[in-house]
């Protein structure tokens, strides 16, 4: 079983993401939160494999959480988890700067469902998307 933390501001996608992965039986969504600040303080405990990951947020935004958890996890012996940026914009900017931060994978919030759990299931297997 695959654990995911979904970070994502948006209440209605947030919860949204929420309900279909429960669709899924090789996923569990075991948190999430609605900002990085709020997703730092759930990573220790929860230990997700995934982390859907949302850029645009309000108090710390998905490129601070992954600088601050990565430096976090560097200096522990748990390693950070795997991410996908989620997010609206199709912006070649965050696809850059997702993959300096050695970010797994970049989907569209318009993903539909299959896609989204195959790109949960590849990148939890070490593939990048």
């Amino acid at each position: 079983m695959i654990s995911v933390m979904i970070v994502e501001d948006q209440t209605i996608v947030r919860e949204g993401l929420v309900r279909l992965l429960q669709f899924s039986s090789a996923i569990t969504v075991v948190g999430h939160a609605c900002n990085g600040k709020e997703a730092l303080e759930l990573l220790d405990g929860l230990a997700p494999d995934v982390v859907l990951l949302d850029i645009q947020m309000p108090v710390m935004d998905g490129f601070d959480f992954l600088h601050a958890g990565q430096q976090i996890c560097a200096n522990s012996s748990r390693p950070f988890p795997r991410v996908i940026l989620l997010t609206t914009f199709a912006d070649r900017h965050y696809l850059q700067r997702g993959q300096q931060m050695n970010v797994q994978g970049f989907l569209l919030k318009d993903v539909c469902f299959e896609e989204l759990v195959l790109a949960i299931q590849r990148v939890h297997a070490g593939e990048n998307l």
